[in-house]
């Protein structure tokens, strides 16, 4: 009896022992797996950059209208002007680092630009508002200075801009083309926090491609080219 008694005792300690052990090296497993999955986040996050981006400024189009005598309401309309309207911009900010120096950056935005056009007609002057809602995706190489919390940087590079439909209370006066290649360029600093990097910048973009649309109506027959043109401010969010 003392016999089966010494065996169940000793099975029983080496039991507790056993599965000791198992729990020691299971804590020791999860804990160097926790530390290797935050590991990895770190290093994900201080590679590719993830913010959110604002930016507002006049959004200038480049008009150029075509001599009024030579077309076919020479005796309806006196003179073409135009004025500036409002750009706003924003969308996420994602950027992959290269080096210490260098990093490739993508945005995803929606942009809202357009134009002012007055009509100066014999019968009293109208005023066109064309506005162009676009999805935006521009491509930038950024040149960042050395630096830990303070950077200054400039990039450049095309935006490919695809609209989102005509201005539905000009479309049937006029309908601007809704493809565009805004070639950007830019200088910014950008400065980190406890919880969050942030960066302000100023863009200058200039359109590739003629978007005035021949519509057969005097609105756009008067019109020769016109050129998407923008000067904004911005701002990027980002955590540090």
């Amino acid at each position: 009896m003392k016999k089966k008694a010494h065996f169940i005792l000793l099975l029983t300690y080496f039991f507790l022992t056993f599965h000791a052990q198992i729990s020691t090296d299971s804590t020791d497993i999860f804990a160097n797996d926790e530390q290797e999955s935050k590991k990895e986040i770190d290093i994900f996050f201080s590679k590719y950059k993830i913010g959110l981006y604002l930016a507002a400024g006049p959004s200038n189009f480049q008009m150029k209208a075509n001599d009024i005598s030579q077309t076919l309401y020479a005796d309806s309309l006196r003179s073409i002007s135009k004025k500036n309207d409002i750009a706003l911009e924003f969308g996420y900010n994602f950027e992959n680092t290269i080096n210490n120096t260098i990093s490739i950056r993508t945005k995803v935005t929606l942009l809202g630009d357009g134009i002012f056009i007055n009509y100066d007609k014999v019968t009293g002057a109208e005023t066109l508002s064309i506005y162009n809602l676009s999805l935006c995706l521009p491509i930038s190489m950024v040149l960042q200075t050395n630096g830990i919390k303070a950077r200054g940087y400039t990039f450049f590079g095309p935006s490919f801009a695809f609209g989102l439909g005509p201005d539905k209370i000009v479309k049937d006066k006029y309908i601007a083309k809704q493809f565009d290649i805004p070639l950007e360029l830019g200088l910014g600093l950008s400065r980190k926090f406890k919880k969050i990097t942030l960066c302000i910048e100023a863009k200058f973009s200039q359109g590739i491609f003629n978007l005035n649309a021949k519509n057969k109506t005097l609105y756009a027959q008067t019109i020769d080219k016109l050129y998407r043109q923008n000067a904004v401010i911005g701002l990027i969010f980002r955590a540090t």
